[in-house]
């Protein structure tokens, strides 16, 4: 969407992947500042390791803007973020998993990704919503029988999502914090013939 909407305002954007690699998106970053661009859009990979570079960008007289993880080291300037409410957005994916549960309830696979702190963030809102619906709940309750990081990938959470599925042949629902992570434990759950038993509630929704 940055490339397209850039092209349609006159500036071609450029587009480096970290990998999750902290150090990866600095040296990114000053690279970018050697080309001397006119801005930077970071996704943080390290919300406060990346102030450094953000600084240097500012020396620089670049401007900065972040996408979906926030910038917390108080030096560093960032004109504005864009983000999500990934605590909320744990909370509705809570209540779409409720909602599929019904009132028989059942086991539920979540799948994170710890290192990043927006799927933290999504965990926790799913985990404080699926407590708040069972609470005092004796009949129709979520149990969360097993939380595993599948790396926010395809392959990684599919081979998670297979094992998990063999250890609780009763799983009812799998929430996964981003959409590759949906992919790979859709394709998991297709595999076990599983798909009538099993709903996956992922985060994002990206076009395909």
């Amino acid at each position: 969407a940055a490339v397209t909407e850039g092209k349609q305002q006159g500036y071609r954007v450029d587009v480096a992947n970290a990998s999750f690699d902290p150090r990866k998106q600095t040296q990114q970053v000053h690279a970018f500042l050697e080309r001397g661009v006119f801005a930077i859009i970071i996704c943080p990979c390290d919300p406060a390791g990346i102030g450094s570079a953000i600084r240097k960008a500012n020396e620089a007289g670049i401007p900065v803007f972040t996408a979906d993880m926030q910038c917390t080291a108080a030096d560093a300037k960032v004109i504005t973020h864009v983000g999500t409410d990934n605590l909320l957005g744990g909370r509705q994916a809570a209540q779409a998993m409720i909602q599929a549960a019904g009132n028989e309830g059942g086991s539920v696979l979540l799948l994170d990704f710890k290192a990043a702190l927006a799927c933290r963030l999504r965990i926790k809102g799913f985990r404080e919503e699926i407590a708040q619906h069972n609470k005092g709940r004796m009949k129709g309750a979520i149990k969360i029988v097993a939380q595993l990081d599948g790396g926010a990938q395809r392959q990684e959470s599919l081979v998670v999502a297979k094992d998990a599925i063999r250890a609780h042949p009763d799983l009812r629902g799998i929430f996964a914090i981003n959409d590759p992570s949906a992919l790979g434990a859709s394709l998991a759950v297709r595999e076990a013939k599983l798909s009538e038993q099993v709903t996956i509630v992922g985060f994002d929704g990206q076009l395909a």
